[in-house]
């Protein structure tokens, strides 16, 4: 996949990724198993990116 993206966009621009929990992807009310989402974002300015999710893991309950 990263060879393929390069290979359309060349080896300078930056790629970063990630991935979804279940190894599906959504496109409407469409599931794609093993689908590949890719997104292209251009600016003539920096672009910010951000790093959280803000998910934490459940407690116990204790009866």
């Amino acid at each position: 996949m990263v060879r393929g993206a390069y290979s359309v966009v060349g080896a300078t621009v930056p790629l970063v990724g990630g991935l979804t929990a279940d190894g599906r992807q959504f496109l409407g009310d469409r599931v794609l198993p093993g689908g590949v989402v890719g997104v292209a974002i251009g600016s003539d300015r920096p672009i910010g990116i951000g790093i959280a999710h803000g998910w934490r893991a459940p407690t116990s309950r204790a009866t």
